[in-house]
This record gives C-alpha cells, structure tokens and sequence, in this order.
C-alpha cells in the first residue's frame, strides 16, 4: 500500500473522529483508533529494527493504549468510579481524540522516513565474566540500598537505575550464548526483576524492548508467524507476571504478600472475578494512559490559561538545583496536571502522568505539533548512535544509548521529560564508574 494512501487513511481518521460528536467518539473512538493503528502497522513494515525503533515505539505504545483505555471506558469496563465520573464529564472528546490523533498522525509520517532501514544483521562482541562481576560488584548493593534524592526533586527512590543497568549488562553478557540459553536468561532476568520489585512491574517488562531489540539485530528478522508466536510467549509470560504483581500490590484483596511466588494460585480466581477486565486495563495501565492523556487535553481546550507555555520542556535544565535555592524552578508535568484534576491527590504528593504528546499541548496548544519534530530528532540520533556503539563495540555507548531507549516509553507514558532525562543523567554517571574501574582494574591487566 502506497505511503500516500495511508497518510490519507490516518489524516481521514483524525478528522472524522475531530468533527463527530462527543457521545459517539466516547462509546465507539477505539474503531478509529484501531483503523489508524493498522495503516501506522502497514507504514513502518515488518521489519523488527524498524518496528523496535524508537519513533516506532512511542507510535504504537500510545496508539495501542488509546485503543484499549477508549475500548474498556466505552463499554464501561473501567472499575474506578472517579476515572468513570472524569469520562462522564467530558464535553470535547472528539475535539480532545482528534487532537490526540493529529500529533500521532504528524509524529508517524514525519516520523517514518526517520527509521532505519536495511540493517544487516550485527553481531555484539563477547563480553568477559570479569566484566560482568565488575558490574555485578557496582551495582547490585542498590538491590539492597535506596536511591533517594528528592531534595533535588528526584522523586523518591531511583535505586532502579544501578538495578536496570546490571540487568542490561547482563542481557548483553549473555548474547555470546546459543539461542535457547540466552532466552532462558532473559525469562530468568524478568522474573528476577520482578521478584525483588513488586511494586515496579515497568522496571521488569521494559526489559523486553532491549532484548527484542538485540535478539532483531542478529539477522534482519521481519516480523513472521515464527516471530510472531515467539513475542506473544513473552507478553503472555509477562502478562502472567503482571497478574501475579497485581495480586501482590493488593488487587482482589487476596490478602498480603511479600513475593510473586504466593500469587500465582491466585491468578485463576482474579481472571473468572467479574471485575477482571477493567482491572486489567488498569494493571497494563491503558486506563490511567486514555484517561489522563485525553482528559489533559479537554483541560487544555475548556481553559487555556493552564498553558505552561514551555515551563514544563526547559524543567530538566534545573533538576540538580533545590527549590528552596531557587524557587521559581518550573514544575513537572504532571504535577501542574494532577494540581488541576485532583488537587487533594496532589496536596499529599501524588501524581499522573499525561502522556508526551498531551505534555506538549498544555505548553503550547495546537503549535505543540512542532514539538513533536524535536522528538523524531532526538530518537533518531539516539536509535542511529545505538546501533553504531553495537557494531564498535562501545560498551559504556552501548549502555547509555540502552538506558535511552529502554526508557521510552517511560517518555511516551508522559512520566515529564525532567524524569527522562533524570534517568538518563543518573545512569550516565553509574556507567562512567564502571567504566573507570573497568580501565583500572580490567583492560590494564588485559
């Protein structure tokens, strides 16, 4: 199919959805959401590398939550009765989707002739075991110790970072393995990750995005049957996995627990409950995404002096510094969201995020759409760098550029660009120690 007619199919989409009415948008949205998603699928192709590229990752992780967070509200599958009461009060959902669908539809187009193509398959250099203990010796006591540094607006515990990145350097370690091994490492990692860190499922199954990654540049795979059985075993294997978290973070007040293992009995008695569904929604997160991406929109466009007007985008320019040293630092994202949805959520701490693309739209509204050009730039330069520090075999590159790209969707999700790059900032140092110690300790002696 024609790249023409797609971008007719995604631009038709988006303003049929703009100019139809909010009841009809509220109950049946997700058809035009999935129609777009398809002619997205048929524009990026089956190749993997494209398919896993950043810019495609963002496309389809949003696109793919917005169809099911408008799928479980339309049929009234949500189970939260004040997620159901914001719905109920929309008054511009077609105006808020239809915006929602221009910025994909903009992000994709330009987008697309930004991935890669025709990469021949890469091999990864063999990484020694004394490495991997060096890596093992700098950041696994984060396993036991926290992170905190919230004085500079941290938020809270970040000891995820040197957590991530042994995972990380354990799954290129064990790239030197035959097939079967190296897929028995990477359940045994995900599942590992998700023992010690109940309540953070994303730390565990972001993982998938670098391995699916790795496993594709090995020999240009398109994405086939075989392929395609092969990525359904992980997302049930993580499904299972995300059950047995809920289970454990309280959903179907099955009692306490303080590990996965004693959930899994569970799983049968919360998948027949008659309340699954839409607690599903909520435990993949499609629920929170459609409904605070969306509703951050509608606020937008029923009051336009909320707009931020850019505070939000230069927030990571300050995140070492303290508010109490400066006090006009910008806020994040979504605390001027949550201020404005929920204000006694906010007043205790709390927050949602509101995704990347309803981020730019609170700062400056329909010119917001440019903004996504600087995004397509960034994961181009960043994805294009990857693939380069792989096939030089540049370890520290390989990690930074990992870390990058395993927390996308981090980005997408709308958690604020002072996170990301927070994340990104934080694991640059941690690689920066390995890397000393590896020239100190490890390629001295070699």
């Amino acid at each position: 199919m024609s790249r023409i007619i797609l971008y007719q199919i995604m631009f038709f989409i988006t303003l049929v959805v703009a100019l139809s009415s909010n009841v009809f948008i509220k109950e049946s949205g997700f058809y035009f959401i999935i129609i777009h998603m398809i002619a997205g699928f048929f524009l990026v192709g089956r190749d993997l590398v494209r398919l896993l590229s950043p810019i495609s990752l963002i496309y389809f992780y949003t696109i793919i939550s917005l169809a099911g967070g408008s799928w479980g509200f339309g049929k009234g599958y949500i189970i939260t009765d004040s997620m159901q009461a914001t719905f109920n009060s929309w008054e511009l959902t077609n105006l808020s989707l239809g915006i929602f669908l221009l910025s994909l539809t903009v992000f994709l187009i330009v987008g697309e002739r930004f991935i890669p193509k025709n990469i021949s398959g890469i091999k990864l250099k063999q990484i020694s075991f004394s490495r991997l203990l060096l890596a093992a010796l700098i950041f696994t006591p984060f396993f036991f110790i926290d992170l905190n540094l919230d004085i500079v607006g941290g938020g809270g515990d970040l000891s995820t970072i040197p957590k991530t990145l042994f995972a990380l350097f354990f799954i290129l370690y064990v790239q030197k393995y035959p097939k079967l091994l190296r897929y028995i490492s990477y359940l045994a990692i995900i599942i590992f990750l998700a023992t010690i860190s109940i309540h953070e499922k994303r730390e565990a199954f972001f993982l998938l995005l670098p391995i699916l990654f790795l496993e594709s540049l090995k020999g240009s795979l398109k994405l086939n049957f075989k392929n395609s059985m092969g990525i359904l075993f992980l997302a049930a294997y993580s499904l299972v996995l995300i059950l047995a978290m809920s289970i454990a973070r309280g959903y179907g007040e099955y009692g306490e627990f303080t590990n996965i293992f004693n959930t899994f009995a569970y799983i049968p008695a919360y998948m027949s409950s008659n309340f699954f569904i839409g607690a599903l929604l909520l435990n993949i997160e499609v629920g929170y995404f459609y409904l605070h991406g969306v509703n951050a929109i509608e606020i937008v466009l029923q009051d336009p002096t909320v707009l931020s007007m850019g505070s939000t985008l230069i927030k990571p320019l300050f995140l070492f510094i303290p508010r109490f040293m400066f006090p006009f630092k910008p806020e994040q994202i979504i605390a001027l969201y949550t201020v404005q949805y929920d204000p006694a959520f906010r007043a205790i701490g709390g927050s949602y995020p509101i995704s990347v693309f309803s981020e730019f739209f609170w700062n400056f509204h329909l010119a917001g759409l440019f903004l996504t050009i600087f995004l397509i730039i960034f994961c181009y330069y960043f994805y294009k760098h990857l693939i380069n520090s792989i096939e030089n075999f540049s370890l520290s590159y390989i990690l930074l550029y990992l870390v990058c790209y395993f927390n996308i969707l981090m980005l997408a999700r709308g958690s604020g660009l002072d996170m990301y790059f927070l994340f990104i900032i934080l694991s640059a140092f941690f690689i920066m120690i390995y890397s000393l110690m590896d020239s100190f300790l490890i390629s001295d002696s070699s």
